[in-house]
C-alpha cells in the first residue's frame, strides 16, 4: 500500500564475535524484534565487520555490535567511519582516549552512537522507577546493588561500575 511504501526502511546488521550459539540466540532475538518495529529489517548476522561486508557489501545503515570488550573500540571506530549508525551492546571503549575517539568519529560521519544492554531497560527495574515517578512510594534515599565481579577481565568489572552508576543516576533522578 502506498503507506508501506512510504515508510523509511533501516537495515539492521547485527555483529557478534562469541560462540555461533550465541550469535544466533542473539540473532534470533533481534530478528524477532525487527519484525515487530515497522520500518526495520534485520539484513544479516555475522561474526566480524569483515563478513558483514563481504556478505552483504554496503547495503546496511546500522549495526548492532555485540562482541568481546577488547575488540569493540577497533570495529566501532571502522563501522562509524564507514558513515553507519551503531549500538553497542556493552561498553564501546574501555579508556576515555577511546571513547573520544568515538565520539570525534561520529561527528565527523554525522552518525549516531547508542549503547544497549544497561539495567534500565530490565522490566522489574523499569517497575520501580515507575513506582518511584508516580509517588507510590517516596523518594530514593538509598540504593544497594549487587553485581559477580570476575577480577580476571577487568574490562568487565568496568561495564558492571557503568551499569551500576547509570541506574543509580536514573533512579536518583540526574541524567
Amino acid at each position: 500500500d502506498l503507506i508501506a511504501s512510504r515508510v523509511c526502511m533501516i537495515r539492521l546488521a547485527l555483529i557478534s564475535d562469541w560462540n555461533d550459539a550465541y550469535r544466533d540466540k542473539k540473532s534470533a532475538k533481534v530478528a524477532e524484534a525487527c519484525r515487530r518495529i515497522r520500518g526495520v529489517q534485520m539484513v544479516n548476522s555475522c561474526r566480524s565487520l569483515h563478513a558483514l561486508k563481504s556478505e552483504v557489501g554496503d547495503h546496511y545503515d546500522a549495526v548492532l555490535l555485540d562482541s568481546p570488550l577488547n575488540q569493540q573500540t577497533e570495529t566501532a571506530l571502522h563501522i562509524l567511519n564507514a558513515g553507519k549508525h551503531l549500538m553497542v551492546c556493552g561498553l564501546p571503549a574501555t579508556t576515555a582516549a577511546g571513547v573520544d575517539q568515538l565520539i570525534a568519529s561520529c561527528l565527523q560521519s554525522n552518525v549516531r552512537l547508542m549503547i544497549a544492554d544497561t539495567l534500565r531497560l530490565i522490566p522489574s527495574l523499569a517497575v520501580v522507577k515507575k513506582t518511584i515517578e508516580t509517588g507510590q512510594v517516596g523518594s530514593p534515599a538509598l540504593l544497594r546493588t549487587h553485581s559477580w565481579l570476575t577480577p580476571e577481565v577487568p574490562e568487565y568489572q568496568l561495564w558492571q561500575l557503568v551499569q551500576q552508576l547509570d541506574f543509580a543516576s536514573w533512579i536518583f533522578g540526574s541524567q
